[in-house]
């Protein structure tokens, strides 16, 4: 049997796709446990990925909004945010903190090329002309200590993910082969 061959863009894309379909909304604002989910799939197809305190950025034309890494934390709740991140991309599934927040329609996921240079900016996605999310590196001043999540439900739904992406991308049982390819983004 031939093992199909895919790029990386294409488990990206497909883990994007799939991801809200696997794992419950409920879980859109839990944004280490949607980061360690993503990490862990890309990991089973052999793609670097680790787990990235970052804030959120929305911005607009007169107004900013930040998730992450702003205020201080609470005591039942951690003020940080993290995304799954990888050499040439990062993946943010908690985005729901934005709408929540604002009022504002955005993706529940986004699969975004970082900046190929190292600064306090990682990344950049334009949700409009004039309206965007940036994600920065966190204030060097803070605790940026990420807390636990369940293992039970990072193994449960990366491992149905990771069914759902070999069957949507021909693997099988095999795993797909890899092949490089250049970034292009991801809409």
């Amino acid at each position: 049997m031939e093992i199909p061959v895919v790029t990386g863009e294409q488990v990206l894309t497909t883990l994007r796709d799939a991801f809200y379909q696997v794992v419950p909304l409920e879980y859109k604002t839990y944004c280490v446990l949607t980061a360690q989910i993503c990490c862990r799939v890309l990991r089973h197809f052999g793609i670097a990925a680790y787990v990235e305190p970052c804030q959120l950025w929305w911005v607009a034309p007169g107004q900013n909004y930040i998730v992450g890494f702003h205020r201080k934390a609470r005591e039942s709740q951690w003020e940080g945010h993290v995304v799954c991140r990888g050499e040439s991309f990062l993946i943010d599934a908690a985005l729901y903190h934005v709408q929540r927040g604002l009022g504002v329609e955005v993706p529940t996921i986004v699969v975004g090329q970082v900046f190929d240079v190292r600064s306090n900016v990682i990344c950049r996605y334009d949700l409009s002309a004039d309206t965007r999310l940036w994600w920065h590196r966190p204030p060097h001043e803070l605790d940026i200590q990420i807390p636990d999540e369940p293992e039970d439900l990072i193994v449960r739904y990366s491992d149905e993910l990771i069914s759902k992406l070999e069957l949507s991308l021909g693997a099988g049982s095999h795993g797909p082969q890899l092949v490089p390819a250049e970034w292009q983004s991801i809409p």
